[in-house]
């Protein structure tokens, strides 16, 4: 691959860089993508069955008083069929991001190809950084735990449970408790951000991940939080303003539509069906952006810490056939 020169780049230097390795990847990340979601609707279909399964073995026998099944093996059933489907949906997120994060890289400065066995191990290293995130944020939902206890507890003493809870969902209490967790969850989970690409890239596994990526966020922590929040907002404007588009066509096809007699039944149907198959194509087209704009944001982290553009630079000129000397000796 020709030499590429690379520089720290700016908010919107990155974002604009996102775009660029997203149309060198696109066809990649769309075959990519398609195959994730086969994964995925095997697998609910294959729960589908499974919770059938056990609402008729299990769950219908036990309400009808019938002695064909206890709570007991209820619940070693639903355990047995959870823990797979928890397995699986950890492999596939896990499956999504290193995908996402080896596409990028590829896109951006090239670079070997992964082979079979070495994905796998990836999937695992990534799956691995994924759990010891889940773990690190149990306290900070802990906290949030208690203190919903905390408020609970006295208000029990005034009102019976079902009555609390139908207030509580319903009060100011509640919506400030919902956001103040969300802002504190997107700050803590800024600690990890990039432990995923770490976990590829480094080959770096469970906490040495999230240490890694706390080292390579320092000094920065604020501006990539910020950073984050910008490229969210970003992409979800981008992806309902084309539904919302969708729905205000169908809306004035609906319209339209009912004032003519052949076409009046279909039309409602027809826009509901557009709306979706529009959610489905903006779902995919933007699927992959999350993953490469946190990919290259650990190359900038890298490129402006560490001078990461210099070892791809070596890196390619390694890769690069040397040019036949014009001095060599011609045949006699």
């Amino acid at each position: 691959m020709p030499f590429k020169s690379f520089s720290p780049m700016n908010a919107a230097e990155l974002m604009d860089a996102v775009f660029d390795v997203y149309k060198k990847s696109f066809v990649k990340n769309l075959v990519y993508s398609l195959i994730l979601l086969g994964l995925y609707i095997a697998m609910m279909f294959v729960g589908i069955i499974a919770a059938v399964i056990v609402t008729v073995t299990a769950i219908v026998p036990m309400v009808n008083e019938s002695a064909y099944a206890t709570p007991s093996e209820v619940i070693s059933v639903v355990l047995i069929i959870a823990v797979p489907v928890l397995l699986f949906v950890l492999v596939w997120v896990a499956l999504d991001s290193a995908g996402r994060c080896v596409i990028s890289r590829n896109a951006f400065y090239g670079t070997g190809k992964l082979t079979a066995r070495g994905m796998l191990r990836t999937v695992l290293r990534v799956a691995g950084t994924i759990v010891i995130q889940l773990v690190c944020s149990i306290p900070l939902f802990t906290g949030v735990g208690a203190i919903i206890y905390l408020f609970m507890d006295s208000a029990f003493q005034r009102m019976d449970t079902v009555s609390f809870l139908t207030a509580f969902a319903s009060s100011n209490t509640f919506i400030v408790i919902s956001i103040l967790t969300a802002l504190a969850y997107v700050v803590y989970s800024n600690v990890f951000s990039l432990s995923v690409p770490v976990s590829v890239f480094e080959r770096r596994t469970f906490h040495r991940a999230l240490a890694r990526s706390w080292r390579l966020l320092k000094g920065d922590f604020w501006k990539i939080l910020g950073l984050r929040l910008l490229w969210s907002v970003t992409v979800y404007l981008f992806s309902y303003s084309a539904q919302g588009l969708a729905v205000t066509v169908t809306g004035l096809i609906d319209t339209a539509g009912t004032g003519i007699a052949e076409i009046a039944p279909f039309a409602g149907a027809t826009g509901m069906s557009a709306v979706m198959a529009v959610s489905l194509i903006m779902s995919l087209l933007t699927w992959p952006l999350e993953g490469i704009f946190t990919s290259l944001l650990y190359f900038n982290q890298r490129i402006k810490k560490e001078g990461l553009d210099m070892e791809i630079a070596v890196e390619q000129l390694s890769e690069t056939p040397a040019e036949p000397s014009a001095t060599a000796a011609r045949p006699q």
